[in-house]
């Protein structure tokens, strides 16, 4: 995939990325509640997979969210 400099600036770039920072970041959440040995495997293999879509976008690494509590 060949993606450009207009591309990253595009408003549909941007809605992209927040949408995708934010699956992430509720998939993380999800991540941190008591559950299963099979829904935290599949939740990470999920968390994975956005992370690796951001990435090989050039979107940048995600940054986990650190409450400041």
């Amino acid at each position: 995939m060949n993606i450009t400099e207009q591309h990253k600036n595009s408003t549909w770039w941007f809605e992209l990325k927040a949408d995708l920072e934010s699956r992430l970041a509720k998939l993380r959440e999800e991540n941190d509640k008591p559950s299963t040995v099979e829904e935290t495997a599949g939740r990470r293999g999920q968390i994975k997979e956005v992370k690796l879509f951001i990435d090989s976008l050039g979107m940048g690494k995600p940054k986990p969210k650190i409450d400041d509590e």
